[in-house]
């Protein structure tokens, strides 16, 4: 998975397309069954061209989950509440819904579900580093718990036929945060405005990241 830690926001315009691309070729068939040669005809790149971008397609739709982390929930405590990260994240997953429902059903250690889970649970704790806050043994459990509940609770949303609005999931899954896990983040140390993920949000937000 190098590509996706190293130069993680190098050729952010080609990385998007691929997504995309990729987004709308899960309307059709899963990750597993989806091929790199489709992927290269639908977004008229080369195999090198989609290499040079992932490891693999598993890499690509990793990466993109991690960028709308990236965007809304690693900076709940920091600069958003909990709904306040749950609703930027969550809007960033609803625009590439079928790349993720598909992603996240396919088995393994690099899959979504298991990489998703192992962020989510560093996130919390980068945060907890930033905010010199200690992490006990039972605050560590409530961090490992509240991330498996919350993948479950977002592949289920992501996954459903007819997903709630992104502002009811937002507020639904704040009082699942464990109490302590909660009070210890619930107040923003630099508080800034929040707003739901059009794609050109979402772009111009993962180029930003560049400059933190």
């Amino acid at each position: 998975m190098e590509k996706q830690e190293n130069g993680k926001l190098d050729y952010l315009p080609e990385r998007i397309h691929v997504i995309t691309v990729m987004d709308y070729l899960a309307k059709n068939c899963t990750i597993d069954q989806m091929t790199v040669s489709a992927i290269c005809n639908a977004a008229r790149i080369s195999r090198s061209s989609f290499y040079n971008l992932f490891d693999d397609k598993y890499d690509a739709a990793n990466w993109y989950m991690c960028r709308a982390l990236d965007l809304g929930n690693r900076h709940t405590g920091i600069h958003y509440t909990w709904y306040e990260g749950n609703l930027v994240t969550l809007s960033g997953c609803l625009i590439m819904r079928n790349l993720l429902k598909s992603a996240w059903h396919s088995p393994g250690y690099h899959a979504m579900k298991e990489t998703g889970i192992r962020v989510r649970i560093q996130e919390l704790e980068d945060v907890f580093a930033q905010r010199n806050l200690e992490i006990n043994d039972e605050m560590r459990y409530q961090i490992e718990a509240f991330a498996y509940l919350e993948s479950k609770l977002v592949r289920t949303w992501v996954s459903s036929d007819d997903p709630m609005p992104v502002e009811t999931i937002a507020a639904y899954i704040v009082p699942c945060v464990p109490r302590d896990l909660h009070n210890a983040l619930k107040d923003p140390i630099d508080p800034k405005p929040c707003q739901k993920l059009a794609l050109s949000d979402l772009v111009m937000g993962i180029g930003e990241l560049a400059d933190e």
